[in-house]
């Protein structure tokens, strides 16, 4: 859902779902779609400008990725 929300450009939305589900997923410690998760918000910043959210999301989710 974050990934289609924010290819349709409604980014607001992709963000609130997106930290909301990041939330939930910690919390169960589902690993592997957290780090899909994260990398899907870091390209949402991307598309909309803002870098260094964007390379901070990369980062989060590289350093998931080598968990598993």
């Amino acid at each position: 859902a974050v990934a289609a929300l924010s290819f349709l450009g409604r980014y607001r939305e992709a963000e609130t779902l997106g930290e909301w589900a990041g939330q939930v997923l910690a919390e169960y410690e589902q690993t592997q779609p957290l780090a899909a998760l994260t990398m899907n918000l870091g390209i949402m910043y991307a598309r909309k400008g803002d870098d260094g959210r964007a390379l901070a999301r990369f980062d989060q989710a590289a350093a998931l990725y080598v968990q598993f």
